[in-house]
């Protein structure tokens, strides 16, 4: 959750003689400059919970940029205003046709205004019926001018006029600009209460300026899915009919939003379905009359096995584009990436040097220190995100320190008691690999734990293990180097596939016994032991079997 407020406080006099004097002060008192405090309040979707806290909009995308060199400091530029709304445009997925509403910035100048409204008719226009022109409005009229808390104040206006479906007149407007060719542009300027358009979504654009030509553009809303199941086809046709009986009645809820959540999250689901997009009351009841509306029905529940990966398959940028595309994944990401500071990480997630922000040249994926931990991280990251989706594993299981993911998904670990438990895992091993006298290492081995085995009693140097067994026919071995190298060139001469790894240290084997102890001490303090297996199966990487309680993934495990 964040705070957003604005504040505008006129402690002297000096700012309004510098302005006067520029000839930006009106010598009229219609227009004057005023005092004011804005607040709203921001939610990430993910932790938000509709029933207690109502979602008024949603913030589909955001942009600033600067209008560069015009003919003086405060003349604004119609190209960077204009590529602006396209590229937030662009970057949401949005067509510009749909919006329904722009609140423009309005500088009351005539240079502003015909700048303003000339770039916002380019990008507007283009597929919109000439007779259907794009409304516009300005709150200046109403409120003077706010300064820094006008952007919020905007901000609150067009969010009730999504709530509302209404769009109201501009304040004190008489006649338009003889200048701004409004019928050309496909603009109007409303002068009295309109329902919002039936043909456009419940989508509106804010612009806002500063005087140095800096630029801000935001974009709300869009339409809601609202599903529909039974236990069966008969049940389900019914139940549409009460729906679409509901969406004309006194008390239908205007707000898809509110009963698509009630539908989604509050309604049992069952394995007849129904789904319908709507943006008003209106478009749900008219998709639901639809006699072509799709009804289908759910053979099985689908049975989900999430693997969780160890160490190896990490590359310098992965799940960056996640980042981007889903708020929640960021969301979580940002969480982890604040956890790993409070645990005193030297590095971070986030910043604009860390690792997500690296180049293939830059990247520090591969340090021990590092590739643990965030391996975790994006995992369970990604997990948190499909979780959101309702898409939940039936039975889960890790190789090596996979197993931390797996757990955190089964419910045995917490989001930040998988964190802890990476970090330490990495940042100890990291430790132990750069003071340790002894060179280890490990080997891919296309043999059986049997064979394997026979290989290793031939050892003359040092000592292997067999840390892994991938299948009935591979194995992973760890230990002295030199040792590794001898069971290498023995399955050399028998023509058996073999591979060192890339890794400084022997892992699953006596090499890591060193920093055991202190490994489970870190644990032990950060561990709470409450967790619990949420129905899911959790298969051991450690043990080979399943696992009956959550109290089994404890420190010592």
């Amino acid at each position: 959750m964040a705070i957003v407020g604005g504040s505008n406080l006129i402690l002297n006099p000096q700012t309004s003689i510098a302005l006067s004097n520029l000839g930006k002060e009106s010598a009229s008192p219609l227009t004057i400059e005023l005092q004011a405090t804005a607040v709203v309040m921001a939610f990430v979707p993910f932790y938000l919970n509709p029933s207690l806290t109502p979602i008024r909009a949603v913030i589909r995308e955001t942009g600033v940029n600067q209008g560069g060199r015009t003919l003086t400091i405060t003349t604004p530029s119609r190209e960077a205003q204009e590529e602006l709304i396209r590229a937030c445009y662009s970057r949401a997925g949005l067509d510009p046709k749909d919006t329904g509403y722009v609140q423009a910035h309005g500088t009351g100048t005539i240079t502003g205004d015909c700048i303003e409204l000339d770039a916002i008719g380019t990008v507007f226009q283009e597929n919109r019926h000439s007779e259907e022109p794009l409304c516009i409005g300005y709150i200046k009229a109403n409120f003077d001018h706010l300064e820094s808390s006008s952007g919020l104040a905007a901000i609150i206006k067009v969010v009730m006029m999504l709530e509302k479906g209404l769009i109201p007149p501009c304040a004190n407007f008489e006649s338009p600009n003889p200048s701004i060719d409004f019928r050309g542009l496909k603009l109007k300027i409303p002068t009295r209460l309109e329902k919002w358009p039936k043909d456009k979504l419940q989508r509106a654009s804010i612009s806002n300026f500063g005087y140095g030509k800096n630029q801000r553009s935001c974009h709300y809303r869009e339409r809601s899915l609202l599903p529909k199941s039974a236990k069966d086809e008969k049940s389900l046709r019914r139940m549409i009919q009460n729906l679409e009986d509901y969406c004309v009645g006194p008390g239908a809820e205007q707000r898809p939003s509110d009963l698509s959540y009630t539908l989604t999250l509050r309604w049992s689901d069952y394995k007849w379905r129904a789904v319908a997009s709507a943006q008003s009351i209106g478009d749900l009841k008219d998709a639901l009359s639809d006699p072509k509306v799709n009804l289908a029905q759910e053979s099985q529940n689908p049975r989900l096995g999430f693997v969780f990966t160890g160490q190896g398959a990490q590359w310098f940028a992965m799940g960056r584009e996640l980042l981007t595309a889903y708020p929640q994944f960021m969301a979580a990401m940002q969480e982890a990436h604040d956890f790993l500071k409070d645990l005193g990480a030297t590095w971070g997630l986030l910043g604009p040097t860390d690792e997500f922000n690296k180049d293939e040249n830059a990247t520090r994926i591969n340090e021990r220190c590092i590739s643990f931990p965030l391996c975790v991280v994006l995992q369970i990251c990604l997990f948190r995100l499909l979780y959101q989706w309702r898409i939940r594993p039936t039975a889960g299981t890790g190789h090596s320190s996979g197993d931390i993911s797996a757990a955190y998904a089964s419910g045995a670990l917490s989001f930040k008691e998988a964190i802890v438990t990476a970090y330490y895992r990495g940042s100890l091993c990291s430790e132990l690999v750069e003071n340790s006298r002894t060179a280890g290492s490990m080997l891919a081995l296309g043999k059986g734990r049997v064979e394997a085995l026979q290989y290793i009693r031939h050892i003359r140097s040092g000592t292997v293990v067999v840390a892994c067994v991938n299948s009935p026919s591979s194995v992973t071995g760890a230990g002295d180097i030199d040792a590794i190298d001898e069971v290498k060139s023995m399955a050399a001469a028998d023509n058996v596939f073999s591979r060192r790894l890339k890794v400084r240290a022997a892992y699953h084997s006596p090499h890591m016994q060193p920093v055991a102890n202190q490994y489970e001490a870190h644990l032990h303090q950060h561990l709470h032991h409450d967790g619990c297996f949420r129905g899911i199966l959790f298969s051991s990487s450690a043990t080979g079997g399943l696992l009956n309680s959550a109290q089994q993934l404890g420190p010592a495990y």
